[in-house]
């Protein structure tokens, strides 16, 4: 039988077998570095998607999507904040956000099956977002009359019977379903893709 062939080896390099070494000219190939090229803006086109579905749960003041969105696969940096009911500004801005493969990312998503999750919230708990911009809240101020929720809250306020029941908490359960959500950035993917190539006349 003929002896075991030796290990790849590089001057002043360790012993690598041929399988590792097959992998490393693979990458150091042309060819392969302009595929690598290629997946930068198609992972740029995914992590846009992702940052404007979190734009859009957050104007809809869906907590719990958004929350679910940001911690999948470990992204919870391209959080974007609400500025105002219905606006938000995105934090990250460079371009290399995602943090795997963009079809890595995907088809983990198609694969997960639905996630159950119970929401729990106090009665009552207010909107914190500031309203003072608001349409509402200029023409009360210029007229010098109530809005009409305040005669209500006062109510309640003052209602003994309320007081003394304390702190009410409701819960409900909500389905995310990984799949549906998978389909939907690939439809805001294919759509940014479009307004990309009219834009740069490609």
């Amino acid at each position: 039988l003929a002896p075991p062939a030796a290990p790849y080896t590089t001057p002043g390099a360790t012993a690598v077998s041929r399988h590792q070494a097959r992998a490393l000219r693979a990458r150091s190939h042309p060819l392969a570095r302009e595929r690598d090229g290629n997946q930068v803006p198609r992972k740029l086109l995914l992590q846009s998607a992702i940052q404007a579905q979190l734009s859009y749960c957050n104007e809809f003041k869906n907590e719990l999507m958004t929350r679910w969105l940001e911690s999948f696969l470990g992204h919870e940096h391209l959080r974007a904040t609400r500025t105002g009911d219905m606006t938000s500004t995105i934090k990250y801005r460079g371009l290399d956000g995602l943090r795997c493969d963009w079809q890595d990312y995907l088809r983990t998503m198609l694969s997960s099956g639905p996630q159950q999750y119970t929401v729990r919230y106090r009665v009552g708990t207010p909107d914190l977002m500031p309203r003072q911009n608001s349409e509402s809240a200029s023409t009360a101020t210029a007229t010098g009359e109530e809005p009409p929720w305040a005669a209500a809250s006062r109510s309640r306020r003052n209602n003994p019977y309320l007081k003394d029941q304390g702190p009410q908490y409701k819960e409900y359960t909500e389905t995310i379903e990984p799949r549906r959500v998978a389909r939907g950035l690939m439809q805001i993917r294919a759509q940014l893709a479009q307004e990309w190539l009219h834009d740069l006349r490609i």
